[in-house]
């Protein structure tokens, strides 16, 4: 019986100094330290600013477009882990027409359409979740990885 000036011991398993990390291990440390990046397409630029600054306290990295020809020409130049895009752009490609060309580039891209459309009036590609503006920061970065998953 151990008591305050009686050493108690201890018997731990033995623990190797030099463990070899799994494969499960390594990638959660990789996604840990990986910045995830993201595009986001909106015409309007205080929105595509505001949503850039968001995704970026976050822990991510966010670059912004002001139409599809922005997009695609940074889509062509850096990868993108997803995209934020509004459906209803200025110019002569709508946002899906964008996510379709996008995809073109970069097969299996996760993305996310925006509007401010009522439900209903329009219909997203299979497999593309469309978030109704006005939305929550938190609730735009928790469709991006569900997306993400989802891909």
């Amino acid at each position: 019986m151990a008591g305050p000036d009686v050493p108690a011991g201890v018997t731990l398993p033995a623990i190797s100094r030099h463990r070899t990390p799994t494969p499960w291990t390594l990638r959660s440390r990789m996604e840990k330290t990986m910045k995830r990046s993201v595009l986001v397409v909106d015409d309007n630029v205080y929105l595509t600013r505001a949503t850039a600054q968001a995704l970026e306290a976050q822990g991510l990295q966010a670059c912004g477009a002001m139409n599809a020809t922005q997009a695609l020409k940074l889509v062509a130049a850096q990868e993108f882990d997803g995209a934020i895009i509004d459906i209803d752009l200025k110019g002569r490609v709508d946002g899906v027409e964008l996510l379709a060309a996008i995809r073109e580039l970069r097969p299996g891209l996760c993305a996310v359409l925006t509007t401010g459309h009522e439900p209903g009036v329009v219909d997203p590609p299979e497999g593309v979740m469309l978030m109704r503006k006005p939305y929550r920061m938190s609730e735009l970065v928790a469709a991006m990885f569900k997306q993400d998953a989802a891909a």
